[in-house]
């Protein structure tokens, strides 16, 4: 069901006469400023003069993206400022004077004429450039311009009490150039109250509600933010009237039936060139003496690429200036989001996960119960080898039904009937290749269709047992156990390494495949040892995904030159302006450092001590437990041989005795399971792996510690607190995803529509609230928004692995405090569904309905929530349930993305669970379909 809007665009000369005849007001953009003699650029291309001035000074050395490409239909101007603006902070306002270097152009004098003669009553723009204020200077207009909340403030109780006074208005709700203090730069425009503020709305409704409004040069895109989206959901019923001008032939632009459908009866587009063809409408209209202006108006190439020339020098200086620190920080969090390869990859991941399955949660329950179940009758000793083959059957057919759970039903039915009719004897009849096999499929099927899949994977089952094969055929030829052994590993290594990164564009793996060969024969030669051969083999994979991926940033590398960097700082002022960058850079690029940590020893022994198991075994076996496993494996070998010889058993047979004795061999260097429980009864970690961990953490920021201990001694400065921070945010990942009890009860929590609130491994998070409980309480209250919100964040993620609501409720009232108690982009991540949902597992309904409400308001920001559908579910619930049903299912038809909301960045099993709910509200309420009721309900 969809509202619209007629698109249908009037021409500008039938709407000039009900403008004039009852006084109007503009909302002016960017565009009016365009036309020469201005030549002002248009958001867009303001956006890509910045970026190219700086990414021009960026050093070869920091390995751009190959393929650069700034301008994308996925992100707007707004949100590309969003994250320089975290980084660059206010050296960014040093920007816009820029937009002020040429003079009033023909849209600004035709205003300044039509303020003159009392037609135009005021002027809303969120340009920060002062055209406007020349051309009312030159027309001799008594104007007053409105900035800070206190003028609106006190102009809205003028206009309250006494109507229009003497002056014109020019409410300028971004700021100017000519107070550079006022700026608000797009990316924080819709932060707290210095954006769209209330004092802004109110006057703007005021007006709105008295006059007609048209909408000039203005592409409308801050409208989808959240602060705006609920100012037309309240303005929208009251106000008289909105043109919006369009140039002849323009499409696209935000969701205007979305954003306008509380007023589409009074919403018409119109059409013309600016400022052409405005001076020739009002002509046919009213003559106001325009020939100065007419004479004014041409397209002067020569003065537009001399204006150019001047701000593009202007942005190169602006550009030149910024610290080493900040442009460091910029490449590591930015510049794969200009990779056209990332950008790709982004898309196809969504579409993935869009075309997923949703499981119900009685499902998943009913497949692990069952799983435990057939476990469970494993551990009968007494069973005979057929009863065993036959439980190990049931077994595997229940644990391909969980895989398989989430893929489309054609792909689930087609893989299923592989193993029921034993489509390739000796594979999917085989204890051994029948999960392997299905384990090989299913990793494809995001990358290939099911048909193909299968056939990869079958080619790599059949290259294993080749290479089994030819392994029993060296030995039977007089090659050593050893040799031959080496040979099957290699051999197995390349297959299992290309397989990871197949694709179905062969040039995308093909050269990697290429280098893996050239490392095995290596290997073969005796030029490297299987460590160094493994070694390459991992990087060879790791760079063709990062490739792939449009990940080739050296990340690491110029993380340390960012810590070297700060650590370098002269003074501690400059200390502490570094490390602001280092610490935005670690937390906005947080996965990028944990993805190089958890490739160490010691995340790999945290990570298995935090499944049960200990690392006292060494991750390189002494060379007498080396020794010990070569002799039994080159006896058995030897056993296995003879059998073959006497014709007992062939070749494959051989294989698969040999694949079995290998497993078995290799448990002499598995851990050992850990012994202690900690409070919560999961495993109690030791403290010596804890440690290591995290000193493997700090030495990424070493020097920059050892700074700031030279600068401040023992006393906790800001800048030790964000580098602890940068500490804390990399721990907090491992300490979520280490945990195998935590994922489980994810993904139950996920099939019920839940927010997923699983508590951590106490002893992990006992350690980490010690090594940090100095610090958190100044950092509480003092950190401003820009480094508090990360805080909070990272406070959310303790109080979830906690289960600690008090925790929660603090750092999330922290959070919108520095928001004015207002939900929008800048809030900590999570915040405030964590909380609601944590009211709600206590079953305090009125608690967590009224932060489902607060977290509703997130859902309608220009990039909404990850957790989008599940905010939407719990709060139309609880609505519903609360005896609200007409809000609840206006609620769904408003928000969800099968009808009015905007599309969340994945999807989740809430996602369905609100359209059954909203059927069922739809039917108590007496219509026959959803789109009746929605249709009926929002026309209300």
């Amino acid at each position: 069901m969809a509202i619209e809007i007629n698109k249908t665009p009037k021409p500008l000369t039938e709407i000039l006469s009900e403008l004039h005849g009852e006084g109007f007001i503009i909302y002016a953009g960017a565009g009016i400023s365009i036309p020469a003699p201005t030549c002002a650029p248009s958001w867009w291309t303001l956006t890509e003069e910045i970026l190219s001035a700086f990414f021009k000074r960026v050093p070869d050395e920091y390995g751009l993206p190959g393929d650069m490409i700034i301008k994308s239909e996925i992100w707007q101007p707004e949100i590309i400022f969003e994250s320089f603006a975290k980084l660059f902070d206010e050296y960014l306002y040093k920007v816009f004077p820029v937009l002020d270097v040429a003079q009033s152009n023909g849209n600004h004098r035709i205003i300044a004429q039509l303020a003159k003669l009392g037609v135009l009553k005021a002027v809303f723009t969120t340009n920060f450039d002062i055209y406007i204020e020349k051309a009312l200077r030159d027309e001799g207009v008594e104007f007053e311009v409105i900035i800070d909340n206190d003028q609106y403030d006190e102009l809205y109780n003028q206009l309250s009490s006494q109507g229009f006074g003497s002056k014109f208005l020019l409410c300028k709700i971004h700021g100017t150039t000519e107070r550079p203090d006022t700026i608000v730069s797009v990316a924080s425009a819709y932060k707290s109250s210095k954006g769209f503020s209330p004092p802004k709305s109110q006057v703007l409704q005021w007006l709105m509600k008295r006059y007609p409004t048209l909408f000039l040069g203005y592409s409308g895109w801050d409208f989808e933010h959240n602060n705006y989206r609920k100012f037309w959901d309240r303005t929208g019923p009251t106000l008289k009237h909105i043109y919006w001008n369009r140039r002849p032939g323009e499409t696209g632009g935000p969701n205007f039936d979305t954003i306008f459908s509380s007023c589409k009866n009074k919403f018409d587009f119109c059409e013309s060139d600016l400022p052409s063809g405005w001076l020739n409408a009002l002509k046919q209209n009213v003559s106001l003496g325009f020939e100065e202006i007419e004479n004014q108006i041409s397209t002067i190439e020569d003065l537009s690429n001399q204006i150019k020339d001047k701000r593009q020098e202007f942005l190169n200086n602006w550009a030149m200036a910024i610290s080493e620190a900040s442009t460091l920080a910029a490449v590591i969090t930015e510049g794969i989001h200009f990779s056209a390869a990332f950008r790709t990859k982004l898309e196809q991941t969504k579409q993935q996960q869009a075309a997923q399955v949703q499981v119900s949660p009685e499902k998943m329950a009913e497949l692990q119960r069952k799983n435990q179940e057939v476990t469970a009758k494993l551990q009968n000793p007494s069973l005979t080898a057929d009863e065993r083959a036959t439980i190990m059957q049931e077994m595997f057919y229940t644990q391909m039904e969980m895989q398989l759970s989430y893929i489309k039903p054609e792909e689930k039915e087609m893989i299923k009937h592989l193993f029921i009719e034993n489509r390739y004897p000796g594979i999917t009849d085989s204890q051994i290749y029948r999960p392997q096999f299905l384990g090989k499929i299913t990793p494809c099927l995001g990358r290939f269709s099911a048909a193909e899949a299968i056939d990869i994977a079958l080619d790599f089952i059949n290259r294993d047992i080749e290479t089994q094969k030819k392994q029993a055929e060296m030995q039977a030829a007089g090659k050593s156990t050893q040799e031959a052994f080496e040979f099957a590993q290699a051999e197995m290594d390349v297959n299992r390494a290309i397989f990871g990164i197949m694709q179905p564009e062969e040039e995308k793996w093909k050269p990697a495949y290429d280098e893996m060969l050239i490392s095995k024969e290596k290997f073969f030669a005796k030029e490297i040892d299987r460590a160094a051969f493994m070694a390459e083999l991992a990087g060879i994979c790791e760079k063709a995904v990062k490739k792939d991926m449009g990940l080739e940033i050296p990340v690491m590398d110029l993380l340390s030159k960012l810590v070297q960097n700060t650590a370098s700082a002269p003074t501690p002022e400059e200390f502490n302006e570094r490390c602001q960058a280092l610490f935005l850079a670690v937390t906005m690029a947080a996965a990028n450092f944990n993805s190089h940590l958890m490739k160490t020893a010691e995340s790999n022994a945290l990570v298995k001590a935090m499944m049960g198991g200990v690392t006292n075994a060494p991750s390189v076996p002494d060379p007498a437990m080396i020794q010990q496993s070569q002799q039994a494996m080159a006896a058995k070998a030897k056993e296995l041989m003879a059998l073959m010889q006497s014709g007992e058993i062939d070749g494959t047979e051989y294989g698969k005795r040999m694949q079995i004795f290998v497993a078995e061999n290799q448990k002499r260097f598995q851990p050992k399971p850990i012994e202690g429980k900690g409070s919560d009864g999961r495993v109690l970690v030791p403290l010596e792996i804890l440690s290591a961990y995290d000193n493997k953490i700090r030495e990424l920021f070493g020097p920059a510690f050892d700074a700031e201990a030279r600068f401040e001694g023992d006393k906790i400065s800001h800048a030790e607190i964000l580098l602890e921070m940068c500490v804390l945010s990399l721990w907090l990942t491992i300490a979520q995803a280490g945990d195998a009890e935590s994922g489980q009860k994810f993904q139950v929590l996920m099939a019920r529509g839940d927010f997923p609130i699983t508590s951590g491994n106490a002893s992990v998070i006992s350690f980490l609230m010690e090594k940090n409980k100095n610090w958190i309480e100044k950092a509480m209250n003092e950190l401003p928004a820009r480094f508090g919100q990360q805080l909070c964040t990272n406070l959310v993620t303790v109080s979830k692995l906690t289960d600690d609501i008090e925790l929660c409720k603090r750092a999330t009232l922290k959070s919108l405090e520095y928001t004015d108690g207002k939900i929008n982009e800048s809030n900590a991540y999570e915040v405030p569904y964590t909380l609601a949902q944590f009211y709600e597992n206590r079953g305090d309904e009125i608690n967590a309905l009224k932060y489902w409400n607060l977290a509703l308001d997130g859902v309608r920001t220009s990039v909404p929530p990850a957790f989008t559908d599940v905010i939407l579910y719990h709060t139309a619930k609880l609505t519903a349930k609360n005896g609200d049903k007409q809000v609840a299912l206006k609620m769904i038809g408003k928000l969800h993305p099968n009808y009015l909301g905007n599309e969340p960045p994945f999807k989740t099993p809430a996602r369905d669970m609100s359209l059954q709910l909203a059927q069922n509200l739809a039917q108590e309420l007496g219509y026959s379909t959803v789109e009746s009721a929605l249709q009926a309900l929002l026309e209300q």
